[in-house]
């Protein structure tokens, strides 16, 4: 699994401070090649100044929202998660 993260600057506010993270993933269970699997901001909050922990709190976002991304995709992939949905479709009726 190759992960390849970009982190930019967005345009502050007077009272706001943040990031933009866009998250590839070229191994990709449904699609081949590149996919773009977050492409999100991250912001937090000030009220005089941007602060080291102003700083901290975005990059603990950034880096939730990753781990988030990867549990799911290791979730998806387990062979337990698979047995349980063909479970359910052979277990089913229409």
């Amino acid at each position: 699994m190759a992960l390849t993260k970009t982190v930019t600057k967005i345009m502050p506010t007077k009272t706001q401070i943040g990031v933009h993270l866009k998250l590839e993933d070229d191994d990709h269970p449904f699609t081949e090649g590149v996919v773009m699997v977050v492409d999100e901001d991250f912001t937090d909050n000030y009220s005089d100044e941007p602060t080291v922990q102003n700083r901290a709190e975005i990059a603990r976002k950034v880096q939730a929202k990753i781990d988030e991304y990867k549990r799911n995709k290791a979730m998806y992939l387990n062979s337990k998660y698979t047995n349980a949905v063909t479970w359910i479709g052979d277990n089913t009726n229409v």
